[in-house]
């Protein structure tokens, strides 16, 4: 008497019970692989924490963008790490020797540097040696999803108004002088020097941080992220979608302000108390994100390979051909 081959039946009730614990014990495998990533994320989450209390004098809205983006960076690496197999692989011999050069190298970076004035020598080391621990757990491409976020979390929060102003500038200047170009093609006499627009006889408005667009930046960083991800493209156009939100920000930011100097036009000097200025602001976030939404078009999606077939065994083919 022939025995029933349950292992040819997929849809037997065992062998579903079977699929589902498998799946659920390569799950656990994948999440206790992806344990040294986790603790090496916590460590530079709180890490970051401690430095923005320690820096932020209260502004705790000034640090929310930038931790979100830190944070999504981590969320989808680790979805990569579940979704995977590479993503969790044993790091190579080579890998494990570059990471203990870059290891070497953030334990004397800060005795290199140890006369600079400046924090930077010291958030560099911890960052490398984040980008180190990464490296000897799990190897160049898991060191590659996560390196931004050790970076936010490391470099860019706790010296994030050194940044910021290292930025702030050129941007303020770039935009001055787009928006005073398109109000001289509005015929309006109009003069500028650097950040400061001059209006003969009226008023000189000088374009500060607030105005530059730099504050609008990091929450767009974290926008133009998210929709990066709800746009699959290969890795190469994704970059250059992500790279197109700056010129996005600046041409905006500069609509912003000859917006601004039309409404001085014309309602007078209410137009720069807070209540203008922020709704400008949310109109600027909001114009930049529909743009970079759409900028999303000029780059092509990525294409998803063709399904396999569902039966590939040639014995079963044959015994359903026969019957």
């Amino acid at each position: 008497m022939e025995r029933p081959n349950n292992m040819m039946n997929p849809d037997h009730p065992s062998n579903n019970g079977t699929h589902t614990a498998m799946a659920a014990f390569l799950q656990k495998e994948k999440l206790s692989a992806c344990l040294p990533c986790i603790c090496i994320c916590i460590a530079a989450f709180i890490y970051a924490l401690v430095q923005a209390i320690r820096t932020c004098n209260g502004q705790w809205d000034s640090m929310i963008a930038s931790m979100l983006l830190a944070l999504a960076v981590v969320y989808f690496g680790l979805l990569r790490f579940l979704n995977e197999d590479a993503g969790y692989a044993v790091a190579s011999v080579k890998e494990c020797v570059t990471a203990w050069a870059l290891l070497i190298a953030a334990t004397t970076l800060p005795f290199i540097f140890s006369s600079y004035s400046s924090e930077l020598p010291h958030n560099a080391a911890i960052t490398l040696f984040a980008i180190a621990c990464m490296l000897f757990f799990h190897g160049w491409r898991a060191t590659l999803w996560m390196s931004p976020a050790f970076i936010i979390f490391c470099l860019f929060i706790p010296m994030r108004e050194q940044f910021i102003l290292m930025v702030s500038y050129p941007l303020r200047l770039i935009s001055t002088t787009l928006s005073v170009w398109m109000l001289k093609l509005c015929q309006i006499n109009i003069n500028y020097h650097l950040t400061t627009i001059t209006m003969p006889g009226e008023v000189e408005i000088v374009i500060t941080d607030a105005c530059s667009g730099i504050e609008q930046l990091e929450a767009m960083l974290l926008i133009g992220y998210l929709i990066i991800h709800l746009q699959p493209k290969p890795f190469v156009w994704s970059l250059c979608h992500y790279l197109f939100l700056l010129p996005i920000i600046i041409v905006s930011n500069s609509i912003r302000i000859f917006v601004t100097i039309l409404l001085y036009k014309a309602i007078g000097p209410v137009i720069l108390n807070n209540t203008w200025h922020a709704t400008l602001g949310y109109c600027l976030v909001f114009a930049c994100s529909i743009l970079i939404w759409y900028a999303g078009m000029l780059f092509p999606a990525k294409t998803t390979a063709p399904s396999c077939p569902e039966n590939t065994n040639p014995s079963a083919n044959r015994e359903a051909d026969h019957e």
